[in-house]
């Protein structure tokens, strides 16, 4: 089955095995709610979530609930970081000094 993005309603309809929230919804300084029904989420599924702060969300402490592995986006935003640097100095950095950068920017 391809990808696609639908509305709460058809979420609610169909199973899918990853779940993916690219909104704000659950970030620091935005509504502490779902994007998505809680009904939605499932044992076995791979939810994430591209907020990564908070590390937890409501999506992810709901996604644990029903044992869903369930991801924060931190590493996405490390890995964005890593080859951007790259691309814009043309010079590699090593995850581990952008993930320390990243503990000490968000506490």
């Amino acid at each position: 089955m391809g990808s696609s993005a639908v509305g709460r309603r058809v979420a609610e309809e169909k199973q899918y095995d990853i779940v993916v929230n690219c909104t704000p919804m659950g970030m620091k300084g935005f509504p502490q709610e779902m994007s998505i029904s809680p009904h939605v989420l499932r044992e076995g599924q791979f939810v994430m979530d591209t907020v990564y702060n908070p590390p937890v969300t409501p999506l992810l402490a709901e996604a644990a609930r029903k044992n869903a592995v369930a991801v924060n986006g931190k590493d996405m935003l490390i890995y964005q970081a890593l080859a951007s640097f790259e691309m814009w100095t043309g010079k590699a950095v090593d995850h581990e000094v952008m993930d320390r950068a990243f503990r000490e920017a968000l506490p």
